[in-house]
């Protein structure tokens, strides 16, 4: 089990389950955003698809997005990991 757990953490966009929970994650933002609240989606978003979902949610509604997305290098992720 840790084997797959840290296979998911080393390139989490490669992931399935990533790839699911980040969709996930951004249609649920476009109900949210269409009921006229604010969202703040906290998910890995790591590959640029991931991204481009999560920015069109509120482009689906013409809503502006502003997109913080944090980058480490594969060392600095696992020393965080290691703590």
């Amino acid at each position: 089990m840790q084997e797959r757990v840290f296979a998911c953490l080393t390139d989490p966009a490669t992931h399935p389950l990533v790839r699911r929970i980040d969709k996930h994650a951004a249609q649920r933002a476009v109900r949210i955003l269409s009921q006229g609240q604010s969202v703040v989606a906290d998910s890995v978003f790591a590959g640029t698809m991931e991204r481009a979902a999560i920015r069109g949610a509120g482009r689906k509604l013409s809503i502006g997005f502003v997109g913080l997305f944090l980058v480490a290098e594969l060392a600095t992720r696992l020393n965080r990991v290691g703590r």
